[in-house]
């Protein structure tokens, strides 16, 4: 037994592990009697209340494999759950897509095909590209890159080759593979009932698509970045993202975000990147003179959650399509989804699709890495470390720096230096949706390196549970060192004219922090008696329920009260994902007004130590903690909200706020350009319209932990 198995099977970790999965267990059952969803709503269309109806067209060819093929089938047993070795192989790319003459144009496919991660021959839902002249679709698991720059078009069809919801028979397997035509309940205007909204919040959907360009500051209407569209079996979409001239260059990514289905799509691999690079040569920071010419890496990092069998057909065992197999860990039926799980599969985090690949470097030599955070079920805390051998030492001392020029794809205009040796600040974690631009240099020692993900403590952990030291890529550095004009670094005034956006003047934070008009948002996962009452107690106060005033001992920290009066069946119900104490479909629409500046209040209450915040088309201003230890501000479009964290404005001087319950603020200010590449209408309209905000754990976006957002313009 390795040390990683020994601290596997560690009695106290077990029972922490325990404790949570059988929280998540209660808010399965929570859905299991509500699989139904040919009911969810007749009430409105999108066409009705957004006044757009999407045309989907035919897909030619249209010849899905409906079976598992018989080589998946026969060599199961290399899909087992246990210890994956480093490949080991040479870093690949995934293919690349590039923009010419203003425009990108491509065919995307989402089909079943296999891939082989490890000794495992997967059969999973995966994007497949054409172009040009091309007949056939090349597969990858994932998806291309796609390079543009500020001013081009991103025209492209989406074609749904997966098999037809009749593939299952009977009416309630089938809504679990598209839902059918009363179905437009989830993303209607007007609110559910409790009933209607728990059928869908349960997964399902796992055979429809569409296509969200998360991070992009685009239009979020029409055939632009419209999560809003369900693209179903045998149909297709003609989308035409316009990204303006003024977009700011660097590090964004895509994937599927179909209510219902996006964890299972994106853990299936339907992800890949996007670089925004080009434009002004001013704010092009590939022309800044110590990154020019440098190597660059593009490393897509996922959780790719297939089972015993290489597939992923449901989220609870319990709760599947008829004929659909089950894993088995320690004797017990598992889940795919859920704190601990992936854990306890031994999979691992890929790169690239790879297994632990190899890259090699000169000695001092500087590259360009671009993280992109596209999984699902852990905190990844990138270090680079020395020591290879991990029966030995599960903890080796890390060493050097990462040095870094953008959160979120977004410059910073300056070089944070993370001294990995740190105990204080050794990086930001990543958590799922998060993209880090790295300036990694190599050692002066030639040598076996290793980028690794640290362990991370429960309390600090994404699904609250403890997570080992695992290796991501190996790096071999070797040959002779880069000369000293290629082994300098930018400086942070060198890198100023690169930032992506101005942050907010102290007299614009200071007028958002006096007024009224404040936005306040609360993931809560937890029991809905409990909620419920915290609500009606704040109303009976005549206060708002909000982060600022409402705890975590008010929502009974997400417990059953002991004075409950439930049944059985209905205790087995009381769980929900939700913002503000409503799960989607119950909760009314979020508004923002184009071109204002404002303020958020976000929070999480309930079981979970944490919830990363996303919300689509602007990003947000916000703190966090600097290589230096001190608070530093970044704009970014996703963040970790940790239970009873309390991050202050400028105007605290990094002081606790005092007077009101646990919570962080961060500014947002929702821009429109003032031009589209080859439009000729109203920009600004453009920029209204319906999105949604949520949880980027996505199994919990699809239980319910989203609120749909409609931007309008201002009266």
């Amino acid at each position: 037994m390795n040390v990683r198995e020994q601290r596997m099977r560690n009695p106290m970790l077990l029972i922490l592990s325990a404790i949570l999965s059988s929280s998540c267990a209660v808010v399965e059952d929570a859905k299991r009697e509500h699989i139904g969803h040919s009911n969810h709503s007749t009430q409105s269309s999108q066409s009705n209340h957004s006044g757009y109806t999407p045309v989907y067209f035919d897909v030619e060819h249209y010849n899905p494999i409906g079976v598992v093929p018989s080589d998946v089938l026969s060599k199961q047993n290399d899909c087992k759950y246990e210890y994956i070795e480093p490949e080991l192989k040479s870093l690949t790319a995934p293919d690349v897509l590039k923009s010419e003459n203003g425009a990108l144009d491509f065919t995307l496919a989402v089909q079943y095909q296999q891939n082989k991660i490890a000794k495992c021959n997967t059969w999973l839902r995966n994007y497949a590209y054409k172009q040009g002249d091309q007949k056939e679709f090349k597969s990858a698991l994932v998806g291309p890159t796609l390079k543009l720059a500020p001013g081009d078009i991103l025209r492209f069809r989406l074609e749904n080759r997966l098999p037809t919801c009749e593939s299952y028979t009977g009416k309630k397997d089938q809504n679990y593979l598209c839902a059918s035509s009363e179905h437009a309940g989830h993303h209607s205007d007007i609110k559910m009932s409790k009933e209607d909204a728990e059928e869908m919040n349960t997964p399902h959907n796992f055979n429809v698509t569409n296509f969200h360009t998360h991070g992009l500051w685009v239009s979020p209407s029409k055939q632009s970045d419209n999560v809003l569209l369900e693209v179903k079996p045998g149909k297709g979409f003609q989308y035409e993202v316009r990204i303006p001239k003024s977009h700011p260059q660097g590090t964004f990514w895509y994937h599927a975000h179909v209510h219902g289905s996006t964890a299972l799509q994106v853990s299936s691999g339907m992800a890949g990147a996007i670089i925004i690079e080009g434009g002004d040569p001013k704010k092009d920071i590939q022309n800044q003179p110590q990154i020019k010419g440098k190597k660059e890496q593009v490393i897509v990092l996922q959780q790719i959650a297939y089972d015993c069998h290489g597939q992923i057909e449901y989220y609870d065992a319990k709760n599947r399509p008829a004929g659909v197999p089950v894993c088995q860990i320690d004797g017990k039926d598992f889940d795919i989804f859920g704190p601990g799980e992936w854990q306890q599969t031994k999979r691992r985090t890929l790169i690239n699709g790879q297994v632990v690949p190899k890259v090699i470097m000169r000695p001092n030599e500087i590259q360009r890495w671009r993280f992109i955070h596209a999984g699902v079920r852990e905190t990844i805390k990138l270090s680079v470390v020395r020591k290879p051998n991990w029966e030995q030492d599960i903890n080796p001392k890390p060493l050097g720096y990462l040095n870094q020029i953008s959160v979120d794809g977004l410059n910073t205009g300056r070089l944070d230096k993370w001294d990995l040796s740190s105990a204080v600040s050794s990086t930001e974690p990543l958590q799922p949706g998060y993209r880090a631009d790295y300036l990694y240099q190599a050692p002066s020692k030639e040598g076996v390196y290793w980028l690794v993900d640290l362990d991370s403590v429960p309390q600090k952990s994404l699904q609250g549970v403890p997570e080992d030291t695992a290796e991501l890529m190996q790096i071999v550095v070797t040959g002779e060192p880069v000369s000293k004009a290629e082994a300098v670094l930018p400086t942070s005034a060198g890198l100023a004219q690169y930032r992506a956006h101005e942050a907010p003047t102290q007299a614009e934070i200071k007028a958002m922090d006096k007024s009224t008009d404040k936005e306040s948002m609360m993931f809560y996962l937890g029991s809905r008696v409990a909620v419920d009452r915290a609500i009606k107690s704040a109303q009976s106060k005549k206060v708002d329920f909000s982060c600022e005033n409402i705890g975590n001992k008010d929502v009974n920290n997400g417990v059953l009260p002991d004075d409950n009066k439930l049944s059985d069946e209905e205790k087995s119900k009381d769980l929900i994902f939700s913002v503000d104490g409503k799960p989607y479909g119950e909760i009314s629409n979020r508004e923002l007004t184009l071109g204002t500046w404002q303020r958020w209040d976000l929070c999480t209450r309930g079981l979970a130590p944490m919830h990363p915040f996303h919300i689509h088309v602007n990003p947000f201003y916000a703190s966090r903690i600097g290589p230096d230890g001190e608070q530093q501000w970044v704009w970014r479009d996703t963040l970790a909200i940790e239970k009873d964290n309390d991050s202050p404005d400028d105007k605290h001087k990094g002081e606790k706020q005092s007077k009101t319950a646990p919570h962080t603020v961060i500014y947002s200010k929702y821009r429109y350009p003032t031009s589209l590449p080859g439009f000729t209408g109203d920009v600004k309209k453009q920029y209204t319209g319906e999105f949604v905000l949520h949880c980027h754990i996505l199994d919990h976006e699809d239980q319910g932990m989203m609120q749909k957002v409609k931007l309008v313009e201002s009266n």
